[in-house]
């Protein structure tokens, strides 16, 4: 039978009672072999090998067809509901023996309301009009395919989809507690079903019109057989979400969400080689900028060390506290506090091989005769620009926030540090 399990699936749905699926479940395991269903007596079916007994024709030699767990259940759950004594395989309601042209009508009825077609002659099931090229769009279809698999083909925003069309209005909280996922995630969800699930007076998610019209078609046959097309053709991840992966790991992110004493650890290593780097180094922070410290001029080195350190914390809950406040106000993504400020700290880590490199390159002479100050400046940009990268991901990872979006906020953070620096006329 050549349609997938998908799609047999939605056939299944598509049956009025037991005999129907337990027919379709026959019919899917024959997969094309000849032979009569009226013909076909009980005491052709072990029920203890789940094994089938047929003859192609009368003067055949019988043969042996081993069923489907799945057709077992059926075949079980049918011959218990029968309150008859024929030894039809098949019978009605009344006892009577079905006829091949009512087995098949029912075959034909089923297949139809899938959006299938039914060969007769070979016992077959098959996408509607497999001759021709696959169609992702039926005629009189309200939403183009493509559309809906881009939408819903992560599991996740399927689940969102299903679970309020099948519940109705839910909050926030109880959609969280029901798919078992962090704030962070749902609201990047959210985010990308902008359209389909929308927000009531009461604050609660429901699907839209079109949210409906997409959770009708996602139990479709017409679903099923367009993600077959679909599936061999999927895009590759985006250049964008590829720069994003090498800049911020998946596991680091996940360790980050789940609270793991390695993830607090290596924060804790940034923010404290960190500020013994700019002591080092003699550098004060500005958020994401470092300028040569003169405070050595009027201070003592115990008290310019905790200056200078200060200085580097204080950048890194600067970053934190924009970050948060952006992200909550401005796109309304509340929660994973914590996560974010642990997270923030890894932006740090570019600043950090800055901070070597200066305490290096001040104490020696550049071979190629360029001013050292002139390439540190140069090596700076290209570091705060990683930076800058590690933050948007980082956000977008944590708050839920497409790339885009999170860029905006770490452009803030870029544009902080000048006007930092310039007030303090660096």
């Amino acid at each position: 039978m050549p349609v997938s399990q998908d799609i047999l699936q939605v056939m299944l749905k598509n049956c009025d009672n037991r005999l129907e699926r337990f027919l379709l479940m026959l019919v899917s395991d024959l997969d094309g072999r000849h032979v009569k269903l009226a013909d076909m007596d009980g005491s052709m079916v072990d029920k203890v090998r789940g094994l089938l007994r047929y003859q192609s024709n009368p003067s055949s030699k019988a043969e042996l067809l081993k069923l489907g767990p799945n057709t077992m259940k059926s075949y079980f759950e049918y011959d218990s509901s029968r309150r008859d004594n024929n030894p039809a395989l098949f019978a009605s309601t009344k006892g009577d023996r079905l006829s091949d042209q009512e087995l098949l009508s029912m075959l034909t009825k089923i297949a139809g309301r899938s959006g299938l077609d039914f060969n007769e002659q070979s016992l077959t099931l098959q996408s509607a009009r497999a001759a021709q090229n696959p169609r992702l769009v039926s005629k009189g279809a309200s939403r183009d395919m493509f559309y809906i698999h881009g939408i819903v083909s992560h599991p996740l925003r399927r689940q969102i989809v299903e679970l309020l069309g099948d519940e109705g209005p839910l909050g926030f909280t109880q959609i969280k507690n029901r798919l078992s996922v962090r704030v962070g995630t749902l609201y990047y969800h959210f985010d990308t079903l902008a359209g389909i699930v929308t927000q009531g007076p009461d604050k609660k998610y429901m699907l839209t019109d079109a949210g409906r019209d997409i959770y009708a078609k996602l139990h479709s046959a017409e679903y099923a057989q367009s993600g077959e097309v679909l599936s061999r053709s999927l895009p590759s991840p985006s250049s964008m979400d590829r720069v994003g992966r090498i800049l911020v790991p998946s596991p680091l992110i996940d360790a980050l969400r789940a609270g793991s004493p390695v993830a607090i650890l290596g924060a804790v290593l940034v923010l404290a080689i960190g500020a013994f780097l700019v002591y080092q180094a003699r550098l004060e922070t500005l958020v994401l900028l470092l300028n040569p410290s003169s405070l050595g001029l009027v201070l003592s080195p115990t008290l310019e060390a905790v200056v200078l350190e200060a200085a580097f914390f204080g950048s890194w809950i600067a970053i934190y506290t924009v970050s948060e406040a952006i992200a909550t106000v401005l796109f309304g993504r509340r929660g994973e506090h914590l996560v974010l400020l642990v997270g923030s700290a890894y932006c740090l880590i570019p600043l950090l091989l800055f901070e070597g490199w200066w305490d290096i390159v001040t104490n020696i002479t550049l071979p190629t005769g360029v001013p050292a100050l002139t390439v540190s400046r140069i090596i700076l940009v290209i570091l705060q620009t990683w930076s800058l990268g590690i933050l948007a991901t980082i956000v977008a990872r944590v708050k839920g926030l497409r790339l885009d979006k999170s860029a905006v906020i770490a452009l803030a953070i870029a544009y902080l540090s000048i006007l930092i620096a310039y007030v303090g006329g660096v």
